[in-house]
């Protein structure tokens, strides 16, 4: 189980999430709905263990995610952004399976 608990993240003196607490139980799909700029990228970077958050914590199964191995992470939670810097020609499954 996932779960991030009363999450708070602060850019250059901009609140781009504030007080996000949730559980996301295995077998289950999950979307994250919300206009442009309402934070969603943020908490999913938060809870992928890139940006850490300045209030707040994300457990994967019971533990602290920001003080697991990066590489267990990456194994573990995989984020894909809506665009992408790649400068080789990979196919989506390959980006994907890069981890």
């Amino acid at each position: 189980m996932l779960s991030i608990s009363h999450i708070s993240f602060t850019l250059k003196k901009r609140t781009l999430i504030h007080d996000i607490t949730e559980d996301f139980h295995e077998g289950y799909i999950y979307g994250l709905l919300g206009p442009n700029g309402s934070g969603k990228s943020t908490l999913l970077r938060n809870i992928a263990g890139i940006w850490i958050p300045d209030h707040g914590e994300v457990l994967w199964q019971g533990k602290k995610i920001q003080k697991m191995p990066r590489e267990f992470i990456s194994k573990t939670i995989t984020l894909v952004p809506q665009t992408s810097m790649c400068h080789f020609s990979f196919s989506v499954e390959e980006i994907v399976g890069m981890g």
